[in-house]
C-alpha cells in the first residue's frame, strides 16, 4: 500500500467516521434495552452509512 501523505488522512477520517457509527449503535442499543421501540429506521439509516464507507473502502483499495 502507498504510504502517501494524502492517504493517510482518508483513513483516519474513515475511522473516525466508524468510531462514530459504533458510538450510536451503542447509543441506539442501550435505548432499546431500555424498552424504546421505533428504533429500526434509525438502525436502517445507521447500516446503510457503514455500507457506504465500506463501499468507498473498497474502492479505493481497488484503484
Amino acid at each position: 500500500m502507498n504510504q502517501s501523505g494524502l492517504e493517510q488522512p482518508v483513513s483516519l477520517d474513515r475511522n473516525a467516521l466508524l468510531k462514530e457509527k459504533v458510538a450510536r449503535f451503542e447509543e441506539l442499543k442501550k435505548r432499546h434495552d431500555a424498552g424504546e421501540e421505533g428504533l429500526i429506521d434509525e438502525l436502517r439509516e445507521l447500516h446503510t452509512s457503514v455500507e457506504r464507507l465500506r463501499g468507498d473502502h473498497t474502492k479505493e483499495a481497488g484503484e
